[in-house]
């Protein structure tokens, strides 16, 4: 027996070889240059398989990779990948990178399938090795396996012929100690299938649960209950075994994804519908397929025949040979007693017919919504039409079973007419279902050498350097998760977490994906001071390959503060935050907010203004500048249209750009509330419109910035994207409450009445508030007054 089963395994190695080689021919012929998948989820992936390396050599926790810092378990927020450790960690040990590892792991994979299918048809069938081998390239190297190369995560697939094998051999063991062995191994690699690809071990789940329930039902029907019973009871030790093991080996996915489950809710019906099957798609196998690829163009439309998500039909050859095996196995029946073999066979059909209508839609709605109301976990899934993976197992055991019904049939009456012409239309068509696997799409679209160059690129953190998030001040626009990833994998070459993170989920907040984006340093700035992250934060632009301290540090909250716009003075010892106009110098010592007026000139520039931008200045009905009757010396700028804002902006970005130049860590645009004052020329549109742009200009600067006054505006901040709050008497006017509503502690008052000032601090403990004299004069002017609380 052990010499047999070591023949067929051998056997089944040289039988895998040139499925393997045309299947994974992208890797082979690039010299592993060209690895299976996208830069998207391929590198992702990656990412995850090498996780586990890190949390082996007990460098990140096994539940929490290096990606969403500082939020603690996200490898819940993916697929675990844990049984692919069995090849990765050991590739990875003998000096393989993550990537060539990774396409290695995939290979062996396909290996484990093939060889563990074949060995179990001959074992269970006794077909010959060619049809053995025809079937098992037909499941292993399937076409849809090929469309959705670029989730590798499908990939697990390939345990299930094991998974198979082990119940195999704990049916068989005659020692009842073996026998549970087997049993509990069988349910253990199960329940670790769980933690390497949900999707797969949900659906597979779901195939052995409905054929398990067909076949009782047939059972009791037609031999009674007790019959039943007395079968199973030998192999109930062994189940319980096998219980056992899946109930062991599922405890680190509870581990890991129950809490998940807590923070998101299941998924909405609506989205598995949108991944659901149109009837054509029943025949769709993909634009690619060599057989049928140019066949179905006329058939299918092209959005769905280059869909990845929507391709994953059996192939027609395929299809139609398990339904006539199920016509096989029904006319065997009648007259000759297949046995268990046979029912097995009728149960996988109906299986099969169930798992290829079941995410099929019909005006919005499929039958999946039985199983999305009554199976558990079915709400978790998505991507419903990824169940015809599972289907082509279904396909080849029934293929299998009909074919050995055919052999073993019993002679009676007339003998076979033409066993030879049998035989030979058998090799054809089991020929034209392995041809018919083959696809000629691209599935490897990921540069191993680019992959490490750009690694190698990136220099050394600085020491100080304890987190980082991504930056790209390139030209070029990329899918979004693109930068993530990068900022992923570098993450793991220096074991030093990142901000950023792409995955199935993300963390409540996380709202940071695209560097490009115009508010993305904004939001980077919300989750580094919800989490507290200022301390030994830096960045990297993936573009100059250049580490930097860019984040926009905010003021220090309930800090003495000084507001020097009328000039620049040595503050008090206790000052930590002056404010001072942008043509004044920093305070080296402490931290500074530069005054710049945004929305209206400074009486000093009326002329600059006048003589070299008069278009820019909003205008009377005459065609007069209009100047603000409370300061009769600034003109208002005209922000009413987009071609005036994106004018001004290059002037007043300009000034913002020189604050942070000089030395400044935040600004303030002052006059927001203009519009308030001109109704008639202004809106609050108008002024959040600009107010956004100075923002992304600061923050681009690596500045934070202040909204000054307009209590009007405060609802907008979201829009306008400012970090903290510069209030002029706000005790006076009974605003503080409005606005500490709105930025908490970020805020800083000036009040210009000691009333005001002294009700503040009793009131307000918590919030910097600073008394000056209305001109904001200098220590040796007369008028002088400041006094901190």
């Amino acid at each position: 027996m052990k010499a047999r089963l070591k023949n067929d395994v051998v056997r089944g190695l040289l039988w895998w070889i040139p499925g393997c080689l045309v299947f994974f021919r992208a890797a082979f012929t690039s010299g592993f240059d060209k690895i299976t998948g996208t830069d998207g989820d391929a590198r992702l992936i990656i990412f995850l398989h090498e996780h586990w390396v890190q949390a082996a050599q007990g460098d990140v926790s096994w539940t929490s990779p290096q990606l969403f810092f500082p939020t603690k378990g996200v490898l819940g927020y993916s697929e675990g990948f844990l049984l692919n450790e069995t090849f990765y960690l050991p590739l990875r040990a003998i000096g393989m990178d993550q990537f060539m590892a990774f396409q290695w792991t995939l290979i062996l994979l396909s290996l484990v399938g093939f060889v563990s299918l074949f060995v179990f048809l001959r074992r269970v069938f006794n077909l010959s090795a060619p049809i053995c081998a025809a079937l098992a390239t037909t499941f292993t190297f399937a076409n849809n396996l090929y469309v959705k190369s670029i989730h590798a995560q499908l990939y697990a697939v390939h345990w299930l012929p094991l998974i198979l094998l082990l119940v195999l051999q704990a049916f068989r063991a005659t020692n009842p100690r073996a026998r549970n062995a087997w049993g509990f191994a069988a349910g253990a690699v199960f329940g670790l299938l769980y933690f390497t690809s949900f999707y797969i071990a949900w659906y597979a789940t779901f195939a052995v649960l409905w054929i398990a329930g067909l076949l009782l039902i047939w059972r009791v029907a037609t031999r009674g209950f007790g019959a039943v019973r007395r079968a199973v009871h030998p192999y109930l030790p062994a189940t319980l075994s096998a219980a056992g093991g899946f109930g062991l080996a599922m405890i680190p996915f509870a581990i890991t994804y129950a809490r998940i489950a807590k923070t998101f809710p299941d998924r909405h019906y609506l989205e598995a519908m949108a991944y659901a099957a149109w009837p054509s798609d029943m025949i769709n196998v993909g634009a690619s397929n060599l057989m049928w690829g140019s066949a179905l163009r006329s058939v299918v439309t092209r959005e769905r025949l280059y869909n990845h998500e929507t391709s994953l039909a059996l192939t027609p050859i395929l299809m139609l040979a398990a339904l006539v095996g199920c016509v096989v196995i029904l006319i065997r029946r009648r007259t000759v007693a297949v046995g268990f073999a046979g029912e097995l066979g009728i149960a996988c059909g109906v299986t099969l017919v169930t798992a290829t209508l079941l995410p099929v839609q019909f005006d919005g709605n499929s039958a999946w919504a039985v199983a999305y109301t009554f199976f558990p976990g079915a709400r978790s899934l998505r991507a419903i039409d990824r169940i015809m993976l599972i289907g082509v197992l279904l396909a080849v055991m029934i293929i299998a079973i009909a074919l050995a019904s055919l052999r073993d049939r019993e002679r009676v009456g007339r003998a076979r007419r033409s066993p030879r012409a049998e035989a030979i239309g058998i090799a054809v068509v089991l020929a034209l279902i392995v041809v018919e696997q083959v696809n000629v799409g691209a599935s490897s679209l990921v540069d191993r050498s680019d992959q490490q160059q750009m690694l190698s690129a990136v220099p050394d953190p600085p020491d100080a350097c304890q987190a980082f998030y991504i930056t790209d001040s390139g030209p070029f626009d990329e899918a979004l998760p693109i930068s993530a990833i990068d900022a992923m994998l570098i993450a793991q070459r220096y074991s030093l977490p990142t901000l950023n993170g792409y995955s199935g989920q993300s963390p409540r907040g996380f709202r940071f994906l695209d560097p490009r984006g115009d508010d993305y340093l904004y939001r980077v700035g919300l989750w580094v001071r919800e989490f507290g992250l200022s301390e030994g934060l830096c960045s990297y632009d993936r573009f100059t390959n250049v580490w930097t301290d860019q984040v926009p540090a905010l003021p220090p909250s309930n800090a003495g503060l000084d507001y020097q716009l009328g000039g620049a003075y040595e503050p008090t010892s206790d000052t930590q935050i002056v404010a001072r106009d942008r043509t004044d110098a920093p305070d080296p010592s402490r931290y500074n907010i530069c005054y710049v007026n945004g929305f209206q000139t400074q009486p000093d520039e009326a002329d600059m203004w006048l003589t070299e931008n008069p278009d820019l200045l909003l205008r009377n009905a005459v065609g007069e500048a209009i100047v603000d009757p409370e300061w009769p010396d600034e003109h208002i700028l005209d922000v009413s249209t987009p071609e005036s804002r994106e004018r001004l902006l290059e002037i007043v970005g300009a000034w913002i750009d020189g604050c942070a130049d000089d030395g400044f860590q935040a600004v303030e645009i002052d006059n927001l509330d203009t519009f308030t004052r001109f109704p008639q020329y202004l809106t609050a549109e108008d002024a959040v419109a600009f107010a956004y742009s100075l923002a992304v200009r600061a923050h681009a600067a690596g500045l934070a910035i202040g909204q000054k006054n307009a209590a009007e505006l405060l609802k907008r901040r979201p829009e306008t994207t400012f970090d903290f709050a510069v209030v002029e008497q706000c005790n006076e006017y009974e605003e503080c409450s409005l606005f500490k509503a709105t930025y908490g502690d970020q805020m800083y008052v000036i009040e210009y009445e000691r009333e005001a000032f002294e009700s503040g601090c009793e009131n307000y403990p918590e919030l910097s508030i600073v008394l000056r004299d209305v001109n904001l004069s200098t220590p040796e002017s007369a008028g002088y007054i400041h006094d901190e609380c």
